[in-house]
């Protein structure tokens, strides 16, 4: 098995597959990457055994085959030398020894055999859905944030792609924050939900490129192809709670606000809430919002902050009290000038979502109110 082609080449579709070997593994191969040469074409294979990613480039190949390359030390190597350099890769398969070769000298390595390399099945069946790479990372980047890290709630772990009636609908919630996300025209009529996990879809997101992204699942596993990259990973298959439910349809009060003076006011006040609690109170009245925190305990004494913001309100007043972190988190992906607030009572959801939404595009965020302190 051999093959020669540039340092930056190689470097590139490393770093594509190495964000899916683990850190830390019982099984000693889970620790490699495969390379497998056919003709001119180089593909790398690595895996977790939940999520699978392909990469092809194109080599100048000498002779085909197959062996398992130890990930860490292999990146390590290519990475320290200078991107422009020529390299030449040879494995004695059936010994299982690797020889790098490059103007700066040589570098030994010990491979594992190729057939002990997990293998991936394909998605059995479903039609394939194609979405613009740069699409599909809005998508990822506006709702996976919201996704639970709880393991004893899995199928709050991942985002529910919802499609039907020709509508892409996305949604995330960790129980304290909601976002739902709908794109226009895209799918199809056939209704299909399917659950993919944050740690997958944060792999993809990084790894997408300017290719359209073709997208397939079974009831097992999801399939992601772009350019020259294909990725599989297990779906989620436990049911996702209802979340048209818990999207308030009687939020009677509106707040207009700037999105950039709200979200700086929110952060600033942070600073002085209870590391415990994060709250922070949003004291509402006629065209005037007041953010406000207070921490008895910091610095050994008390500390507190408010700030008034101009915005448009005419509701009867209210306060409300949030955690900081989560009005912020749905504050910083949310996109515009401004911004609408809708609010029930101070002990229910309120809901937040731009003015003006992108064309085809519909997104709202919930985030659920905490108890005040007296």
């Amino acid at each position: 098995m051999k093959f020669s082609t540039t340092c930056g080449g190689l470097l590139k579709v490393l770093s594509k597959v190495n964000a899916v070997v683990p850190s830390k593994s019982p099984l000693p191969i889970l620790d490699h990457i495969l390379f497998d040469v056919s003709g001119s074409t180089l593909t790398l294979t690595a895996t977790n055994l939940e999520i699978t990613m392909f990469v092809s480039l194109g080599v100048k190949g000498n002779s085909n085959g197959k062996i398992a390359v130890p990930a860490q030390l292999f990146t390590n190597t290519i990475s320290a030398l200078p991107q422009n350099t020529n390299v030449t890769f040879s494995a004695d398969i059936a010994k299982r020894k690797i020889v790098l070769t490059t103007e700066k000298g040589t570098y030994h390595l010990s491979g594992q055999n190729a057939e002990d390399f997990p293998k991936t099945t394909d998605v059995s069946a479903g039609k394939e859905i194609s979405l613009p790479s740069e699409k599909l990372q809005r998508v990822i980047s506006k709702t996976s944030f919201a996704a639970s890290a709880d393991e004893l709630r899995p199928s709050m772990t991942g985002v529910l792609f919802d499609f039907g009636g020709n509508e892409l609908r996305c949604v995330a919630t960790d129980g304290h924050r909601l976002v739902k996300m709908t794109l226009q025209s895209i799918g199809s009529k056939e209704k299909r939900e399917v659950i993919i996990p944050q740690r997958a879809l944060s792999i993809l997101n990084r790894s997408l490129d300017e290719a359209d992204c073709a997208m397939s699942f079974d009831d097992q596993q999801a399939k992601f192809s772009f350019g020259t990259t294909t990725m599989y990973t297990r779906l989620i298959t436990d049911k996702y709670p209802n979340y048209d439910a818990v999207i308030p349809t009687d939020n009677d009060k509106e707040m207009r606000v700037n999105r950039e003076d709200i979200l700086a006011s929110v952060r600033r006040v942070g600073f002085y809430t209870s590391q415990d609690t994060k709250q922070i109170r949003m004291a509402l009245k006629r065209n005037q919002l007041t953010v406000a925190a207070e921490d008895v305990g910091l610095s050994g004494g008390n500390a507190s902050a408010n700030e008034e913001l101009a915005c448009e309100y005419t509701s009867e007043a209210m306060d409300i009290g949030f955690n900081a972190v989560y009005v912020s988190d749905i504050l910083s992906h949310l996109d515009g000038e401004e911004m609408i607030f809708t609010f029930s009572s101070p002990t229910r959801a309120t809901m937040a979502k731009p003015a003006k939404n992108e064309e085809k595009e519909e997104i709202l965020m919930l985030v659920m109110p905490v108890r005040l302190n007296s």
